[in-house]
């Protein structure tokens, strides 16, 4: 049985099993499986035993009498270099793209992420170092409306006025919302609708405040045209108000 032996790549050091019929073939002559490198096997290899001797190499005819050249010997990886380092280098980097990816979701999307009461307090912390503006926190539905009248406009014949009372049940200011009001016949069919924005129906103390005050109740006066006849019905909704520039 032909005795293997290990021989080392002198350029990136990767470890080879070779036999002396394979060491024959092209005069000791190798290329590395790992960077095809090509260097003489014979001259480093190493043994199990420090007292065997190194093999010796059959002679072959001298190349420039061939009309065929060698064709050095091609390894195949028996003993790969320690790789620990380039694990750790790729976990770092993958580590640090999602850390940035994270943190891009974070800032760019911080008017919706800060609404939840667990990262308000977290955004509120960062934006005093980074000078950064937060949408006020909102909550429509503890914005409740009571004591809703519609009749008849006293000035103007075909129009309606609509008076109501709104109160913010947050423990915290939000701002105004948007108050659509729908008029719809008696099996739930919408018939008319009108959306008013907070510069629309805000007046008086309020005309300048952006933000409803918590627990204090918000007296109300709109005016809409009247709809149809058959539409007896209204429910009046709160959504979030558009920027009014």
């Amino acid at each position: 049985m032909s005795r293997n032996y290990a021989t080392q790549c002198p350029e990136c050091e990767t470890r080879f099993q070779v036999t002396l019929a394979q060491l024959n073939k092209a005069q000791g002559l190798v290329r590395c499986g790992t960077c095809l490198h090509v260097f003489a096997a014979d001259q480093y290899l190493e043994t199990s035993s420090e007292s065997e001797p190194n093999p010796v190499l059959e002679q072959k005819p001298d190349k420039e009498s061939s009309s065929i050249p060698e064709v050095p010997l091609q390894l195949q990886i028996t003993e790969k270099p320690d790789s620990t380092a380039s694990y750790l280098g790729w976990s770092l980097m993958i580590l640090l793209a999602l850390s940035t990816l994270g943190l891009q979701v974070l800032w760019f999307e911080r008017d919706q992420l800060s609404q939840h009461p667990q990262l308000q307090r977290l955004y509120s912390q960062a934006c005093k170092h980074i000078e950064c503006r937060l949408s006020a926190r909102q909550d429509l539905p503890r914005i409740i409306s009571h004591h809703l009248i519609i009749r008849d406009h006293p000035k103007y014949l075909g129009a309606l006025s609509v008076d109501l009372l709104v109160e913010n049940k947050a423990p915290f200011e939000q701002p105004f919302p948007a108050l659509q009001l729908v008029f719809s016949t008696l099996n739930g069919e919408p018939k008319a609708a009108r959306t008013f924005q907070p510069h629309e129906y805000l007046g008086g103390d309020f005309e300048n405040i952006q933000l409803m005050p918590s627990g204090k109740e918000v007296r109300l006066n709109l005016e809409i045209l009247e709809p149809s006849l058959q539409a007896p019905n209204y429910t009046l909704s709160f959504l979030p108000a558009k920027k009014h520039l």
